[in-house]
């Protein structure tokens, strides 16, 4: 995983976000098998969130426990479902 891209998600720098993205694999994992969009819904960063899959961020990669972005996207309801 990019340090700079990694470092822009967790301080929520939208900008450096945008920049970096086109030039870094946004779904290259750290030590405990996070992608940097794991990361931005951990912390609520619905901007990140949201320009990480439109860059092609896998919603359906797992972590080392086995936990996904998109079911813990699901799971804080940080997008609407159909009812």
């Amino acid at each position: 995983m990019d340090r700079k891209l990694l470092n822009a998600v967790i301080t929520n720098d939208i900008n450096a976000v945008r920049n970096i993205i086109s030039r870094e694999n946004v779904d290259k994992k750290n030590h405990d098998g996070k992608t940097v969009l794991m990361i931005a819904v951990y912390n609520n960063y619905l901007d990140i969130i949201n320009i990480l899959i439109k860059a092609g961020a896998n919603v359906d990669l797992s972590d080392n426990d086995g936990r996904t972005a998109l079911i813990n996207i699901v799971k804080k309801k940080l997008i609407k479902t159909g009812q």
